[in-house]
């Protein structure tokens, strides 16, 4: 977890200092000199799978209420599934 927060404070540095000196007049090049030797590997979070008894009378909406906690959520059951 250090190591993210840490990435993170470099990246707004290099955002807010580097980034803006190239950018004046008479300054041809920075040198910035920050190497990230061994950054964290950030593995996105695997979705979790749920299934859902779908009863008479059930509408994707009214699915998406119960799974999603939000009606207009319901668009996700229409992705392909090699989206999901």
């Amino acid at each position: 977890m250090m190591k993210k927060s840490l990435l993170r404070a470099v990246l707004i540095i290099w955002k807010k200092i580097v980034v803006p000196a190239g950018n004046i007049d008479g300054i041809s090049s920075v040198n910035d000199r920050i190497k990230v030797t061994n950054p964290p590997s950030i593995k996105p979070k695997e979705p979790e799978k749920q299934l859902c008894t779908v009863k008479k009378g059930d509408y994707l909406s009214k699915i998406a209420k119960e799974v999603y906690e939000k009606a207009n959520k319901y668009n996700i059951f229409l992705r392909p599934t090699s989206q999901c």
